[in-house]
């Protein structure tokens, strides 16, 4: 690997996104017509997120982050690596590594946890509204319980807006949540992109968790350095969405949310090639740590392989001789 550069991430990423600018633009076209169309899709059938997101979106931002790895070399038909990798990603070499159920569970918490408190804190300002409701629970029937609420709450106009309000705002966090973690835990993927020979998947979500854990708090300082404004166009761009819709069209609240998804899309569209020319170059800072944790877990598979004699010595020797290569190329590295 080339000596790691002292001047700033933010200004080398900057510098990779200017030069390869003209050739990332096809791939950009390509992975926001996906997204464009998953959004399309959900503006009338919200469900289909559960389909689109994991089979179609994340294998096009696997994609579009596995090229632009290699855009500063010259190699041509961009398109063509576009849609290998897309098809690469159901691979046992990279399919799993976003984490994307984890990072949906921690998402759905998220929602969970704004609702509730803002319903708490709604209903603590609005002590006529739970009053009507307190009295309506003891004078109908259970029967009909339900429904009436249902009517009291609907027609009061508060509630109403605060059920708009209320619902963006946690779809948004939600959004958000998601998207940074599935983007942290596919932070990983370059140590395949940049590897002579990729290892499975699981073997490097291994490799991944103690070697994070240990840069994850000068990886967040640079991290945030470099990305601070995109958080904040994805708030422009969702309210602007949310806005436009709730002002001049007729949908319901997930429809509002979808709408406010395709702003945040707009307002950081061109702002992708950059995040991951900073995450490229965050990760080559790292990238020592990644080999080192490499190595030292192959080292302990292979003492338990001899142990249990499922391996040669041919083959014993053959891997320590890569490994120990390994090794010596990150020491020097670390030297330069």
């Amino acid at each position: 690997m080339k000596k790691q550069s002292k001047e700033p991430i933010r200004k080398i990423a900057s510098e990779r996104t200017r030069k390869t600018f003209p050739r990332k633009m096809t791939l950009l076209a390509i992975l926001m017509m996906v997204c464009i169309a998953s959004l399309a899709l959900a503006l009338f059938l919200p469900e289909t997120l559960i389909l689109t997101v994991p089979f179609l979106v994340a294998p096009s931002v696997f994609a579009f982050m596995a090229v632009n790895t290699v855009l500063d070399m010259p190699i041509p038909n961009d398109e063509i690596g576009f849609f290998m990798m897309f098809k690469l990603y159901f691979s046992r070499f990279f399919f799993g590594c976003f984490k994307m159920l984890k990072a949906f569970l921690i998402a759905l918490l998220w929602v969970f946890v704004i609702t509730f408190v803002a319903s708490m804190v709604f209903f603590l300002l609005n002590q006529d509204l739970l009053n009507a409701m307190s009295a309506l629970i003891e004078s109908v029937p259970q029967e009909e319980m339900a429904t009436e609420l249902i009517k009291l709450m609907e027609s009061n106009n508060n509630y109403n807006l605060f059920m708009i309000l209320s619902n963006a705002a946690s779809l948004f966090v939600g959004f958000f949540v998601f998207t940074h973690h599935a983007m942290i835990e596919g932070f990983k993927y370059y140590f395949n992109f940049l590897a002579k020979a990729p290892i499975l998947a699981q073997d490097l979500n291994t490799i991944s968790r103690p070697t994070f854990k240990k840069i994850r708090k000068p990886f967040y300082k640079d991290y945030y350095k470099c990305v601070w404004f995109i958080p904040i166009l994805m708030l422009v761009g969702y309210v602007g969405g949310v806005a436009l819709a709730f002002f001049f069209l007729d949908v319901d609240v997930i429809q509002l949310s979808v709408i406010g998804l395709f702003g945040s899309l707009l307002t950081t569209m061109f702002a992708i090639p950059y995040y991951f020319d900073c995450t490229l170059q965050i990760f080559k800072k790292y990238h020592n740590e990644y080999i080192n944790n490499f190595v030292k877990l192959s080292m302990d598979t292979l003492k338990e392989m001899k142990k249990n004699e499922e391996i040669s010595k041919e083959k014993e020797k053959e891997i320590i001789d890569f490994l120990e290569e390994q090794k010596q190329k990150n020491e020097d590295n670390k030297k330069k």
